[in-house]
């Protein structure tokens, strides 16, 4: 273990406190007296440090009767000063180092080059190893210099240097102070620029910036070469400051004064011949219409250990988008926070830490399990693709892929885009559903053995089938003679939409989100599909009649208004077929049953999971959730409740009820399915029953009614464990999946059919 010299502290319960110890405190300041904020203090003998507060104060226990304090701060000299029990408060004054200014020569190189040859030099400079670090993280958000929130975290996180690798955080301990309600702060800060060096600097940013040399400075006794970064044609004065070591070419520190009012700093320093980050400042500018919250926080380095295992690493793993208040153990090891040696509270953050411990209560509401459960994550980044040996007739697996792949697009996109990611998911969803839904019905078609042409663009009316080249001499023969797939072309589409939205369902209802990081992602990745999905099988009850594109039968589309159509060939199964079918077209009671379906479809906007709700409690450890539905169907109506019950805090069960109904009959169905049921380690099971009464060869005037069951279930095995998280980046699927003649959305058929279900999901992040 290679204790960090610079910035380690003492994380040690008050009861192991030993007699030896005391509490050194003092203020850093320059030659005019002012406060100096972030300088690094540390003992010599029991390498216990830390950094200055924004209001140059510093506190730290010294374990050694005579010890040896050092002061570290860039551009001015080091301070060394004895210490012992005997000492008291310490008013330390830095001075100017200028000794090793006149050693700098620079000759034909120019700043941009200097920041090159640093990033060249990365591999030489900085720990390629993985290694574990122990890091102290403050932040808190402020409106006018009023304090609405802090918290304050200690963390494992194992780093490396190596081009590619990707960092993993694990929460040892956290609390926060809500001073105002429903106040947070997300994302851990992002200090270390070396890790991202080559990527942030590379040629674009220096055809966009200015890069000249300023005065060297020094730190720890080396000289650094000072370069200043300004934006090129923009007359503002922000600046932003790059400290390179003159003879190691490393980076040594960064102040990075961004466009939007943002700024970070981070802080290098060399250790037994390696570069590694100690502490950093950032500040974000949260701006809400008229109003302005900065959002601050500090982090501190206090150890590093390099020869390390999995058994060293404490915490529990989290991502450094996450919202850390829901890790929070307030309550929990006061003392913790009280004897460790961070970076010592400026006064406005004591007084305010005060206040609310004598004004409020520190609760943990979980027990261990619903812990747990609380904790599980809605949407790890991953993609899912599943296949079957009846993968023609398989418009579950479609559709099951397509939720994976724009789950997969659009958290790149909001990886790539940040608040502009949801704008993009928009644009994405805007193009790729008409493609979906003409894909539907073109395998549809295909797999009767009709071969038509795609024309899937956002620039079609919403109500054309995007699917044309079939002349109509056919299409009434398939109509004649394939009565129930002609009508499931009218279908087709809204099923879609119908089973995606089930599969957004399901995935919700299986986490708990009344968790603020489940809350955020649902809104980055769920709220705008699910919505779409569910808002796409609302009819319009007064929709004019449709235009007819002037073109040749070849270039038309096989049905201009589906709705019209749906509803002239229920009631009148033997007319002839016509692509454009009018209002003046439909009997009244055609037309009267058009108007009352588009009426019921408005049951799709009652989910409470599509506004976020979290589940309803039943127990301390059930719950459940719902969703209405309404779908119109190759024999006339199907009414659906979606009831997912959760038991023993993570346990989901789905209920399905479903009422089908032709022209005058209405029959039931049920269905059941267990999700994620443990088998043994590494293992699951899915398994899916449904029960069904339905019309007679699914005929809108049938007074007879057949039964039909469908049984299903998948096994998962999970592998490829994370080296540090132990979380399987890998999982296989397979299974069975049986049913009996009758109408499943998921299906594309209505008889009898059996296929084996197979396929893979893969962490992608």
């Amino acid at each position: 273990m290679l204790k960090y010299y610079i910035l380690s502290f003492c994380c040690i319960l008050s009861g192991y406190i030993s007699a030896q110890q005391y509490d050194i405190k003092g203020q850093v300041v320059d030659e005019q007296g002012k406060p100096l904020s972030y300088v690094s203090v540390f003992l010599s003998q029991s390498k216990k440090g830390t950094i200055t507060n924004k209001e140059g104060n510093f506190s730290l226990f010294a374990g050694k009767e005579n010890d040896e304090l050092n002061v570290l701060c860039i551009g001015y000299k080091k301070i060394q000063k004895k210490i012992s029990q005997s000492t008291s408060f310490l008013k330390i004054v830095l001075q100017l180092d200028e000794t090793l200014l006149d050693e700098v020569v620079i000759t034909n190189t120019s700043a941009t080059d200097v920041i090159k040859n640093a990033i060249s030099k990365i591999p030489e400079n900085y720990e390629l190893t993985p290694f574990l670090t122990k890091a102290y993280y403050r932040a808190k958000l402020s409106e006018k210099d009023t304090l609405l929130y802090m918290e304050e975290t200690s963390f494992n996180i194992v780093k490396s240097y190596q081009s590619g690798f990707k960092d993993e955080y694990f929460l040892l301990k956290n609390r926060n102070f809500e001073f105002k309600e429903n106040t947070t702060l997300r994302n851990i800060g992002g200090y270390d620029i070396v890790q991202k060096a080559s990527k942030t600097f590379d040629n674009d940013f220096f055809k966009r910036n200015n890069a000249k040399f300023l005065p060297s400075t020094t730190f720890d006794n080396r000289a650094l070469y000072v370069i200043s970064i300004t934006p090129k044609g923009i007359s503002d004065e922000r600046e932003s400051k790059i400290y390179i070591d003159v003879e190691d070419l490393a980076f040594v520190r960064f102040e990075l004064n961004m466009q939007s009012g943002d700024k970070l700093t981070a802080q290098y320093t060399k250790n037994d011949g390696k570069y590694y980050l100690i502490n950093g400042y950032n500040i974000h500018i949260n701006r809400r219409l008229t109003r302005e919250l900065p959002a601050e926080s500090e982090m501190i380095v206090t150890d590093i250990i390099h020869s390390f295992s999995e058994k060293d690493i404490e915490g529990t793993p989290v991502n450094r988008r996450d919202i850390l208040k829901v890790y929070a153990t307030q309550g929990q090891d006061t003392a913790f926070w009280e004897n460790h040696n961070a970076i010592l509270p400026d006064t406005a953050i004591q007084q305010a830490v005060i206040h609310f411990q004598q004004t409020k209560k520190d609760t943990l509401p979980f027990d261990s399990l619903q812990y747990q459960s609380y904790l599980r994550r809605l949407y790890v980044p991953n993609i899912s693709l599943s296949f079957s040996t009846e993968w023609a007739k398989d418009f579950s697996s479609l559709n099951q892929n397509s939720v994976s792949i724009s789950h997969t697009v659009n958290h790149l996109f909001m990886k790539k885009f940040g608040k502009w990611g949801r704008v993009t998911s928009a644009l994405y969803y805007l193009f790729s559903m008409p493609f979906e839904e003409a894909l539907s019905e073109q395998r549809l078609l295909h797999l009767n053995g009709l071969e038509p042409k795609m024309n899937p663009t956002i620039f079609n009316s919403t109500d054309y089938s995007y699917i044309f080249g079939i002349g109509s001499d056919i299409l009434n023969n398939y109509k004649t003679n394939n009565y129930n797939n002609f009508m499931r072309l009218h279908t087709i589409r809204n099923e879609g939409h119908f089973v995606k939205a089930q599969i957004l369902e399901e995935e919700l209802a299986k986490v708990d989100l009344s968790n603020k990081n489940n809350q955020a992602i649902f809104f980055d990745l769920y709220f705008l599909e699910l919505f779409m999905h569910r808002s796409l099988t609302i009819y319009n009850p007064f929709g004019k009649d449709r235009k007819s594109i002037n073109v040749s039968e070849e270039k038309q589309a096989l049905i201009i208004d589906r709705n019209r159509s749906w509803a002239k060939y229920l009631f009148e199964p033997d007319a002839e077929y016509n692509r454009h079918v009018l209002q003046d077209n439909l009997s009244n009671e055609a037309q009267q049953y058009l108007k009352r379906s588009a009426w019921f479809s408005w049951m799709n906007l009652l989910s409470p999971q599509m506004l976020g709700m979290k589940q309803f409690k039943i127990t301390k450890s059930s719950s459940f959730t719902f969703s209405l539905n309404y779908l119109r169907v190759p024999f006339g109506e199907m009414f659906g409740q979606n009831i997912y019950l959760t038991t023993s805090y993570n346990q989901l069960h789905g209920i399905y009820l479903k009422q089908y109904k032709n022209h005058e009959k209405t029959t039931f169905g049920i269905g059941y399915k267990l999700f994620d049921l443990k088998l043994f380690k590494n293992t699951f099971v899915n398994t899916t029953l449904d029960y069904w009464k339905q019309p007679a060869e699914l005929q809108f005037y049938a007074d007879s009614f057949s039964n039909g069951f469908h049984v299903g279930q998948m096994i998962e095995y999970q592998f490829f464990p994370n080296k540090y998280t132990q979380q399987n980046r890998m999982s296989l699927f397979v299974g069975y999946d049986f049913k009996t003649t009758g109408y499943m959305p998921q299906s594309y058929f209505s008889g009898k059919n059996f296929d084996v279900k197979f396929g893979f999901k893969y962490l992608i992040d």
